[in-house]
């Protein structure tokens, strides 16, 4: 083991509260030298993925609304169902 350090998910609101899901992850080092990644964090199969935001439920729930709605529209209901999420996030999804 290398290093830990604190990942917060935000995941699909729960009777209308935001819910973020706090995890304390482990590093690790790559003993072999032919390896190409030096260090990586360990995944929790079906709730991480390398560099997510969001649990895949909240991923994908944010997706559908920004195909939806987009712009200011999807960020306000994101807003009302705990997701807090911004306009231009909702872009980006819709245009990746």
């Amino acid at each position: 083991m290398h290093d830990r350090y604190r990942r917060r998910l935000v995941d699909t609101a729960l009777v209308g509260a935001r819910v973020v899901v706090d995890l304390l992850v482990r590093r690790f080092r790559c003993s072999s030298a032919d390896c190409e990644a030096v260090t990586f964090a360990e995944q929790v199969d079906g709730l991480t993925s390398p560099h997510a935001r969001y649990t895949p439920l909240a991923g994908q729930a944010v997706e559908a609304i920004g195909l939806a709605l987009a712009g200011r529209a999807g960020a306000r209901l994101d807003a009302r169902l705990g997701l807090d999420v911004g306009r231009d996030t909702l872009l980006r999804g819709v245009r990746a």
